[in-house]
């Protein structure tokens, strides 16, 4: 039990100098977080009550190097669709179905403003 105790306690702290070795984001949660931050950057998504994502920006940055292929690709796919339906949305109906949407995909992802 002791052993176990202590081989558990190493391998955390052996763990902390190597960031390859510590957990990160699923592809899926990644995707995500990148579907967030393009709804984020939705100017009729911005100003008062916009979530703020600085800190899901500097975590998605440090996830994009080494994620292997198609990931990225499909991100930049998934951002460009997005990018696409705030430039078509021009009614507020429109910015409401976007303003859900984007509350839907940050969900969990970035503090919720009161």
């Amino acid at each position: 039990m002791r052993f176990a105790l202590v081989f558990v306690a190493a391998s955390g702290l052996l763990a902390a100098p190597f960031p390859s070795l510590a957990k990160s984001m699923s592809d899926g949660r990644y995707l995500r977080a990148e579907r967030c931050l393009a709804y984020s950057a939705l100017s009729q998504l911005q100003g008062e009550g916009a979530p703020d994502v600085s800190l899901l920006t500097e975590i998605v940055g440090k996830e994009k190097k080494g994620r292997m292929a198609p990931v990225p690709q499909v991100a930049k796919q998934e951002a460009e669709d997005i990018k696409r339906a705030g430039a078509r949305a021009n009614d507020a109906a429109e910015i409401e179905r976007l303003r859900a949407k984007q509350t839907e995909t940050c969900a969990g992802l970035v503090p919720v403003k009161p």
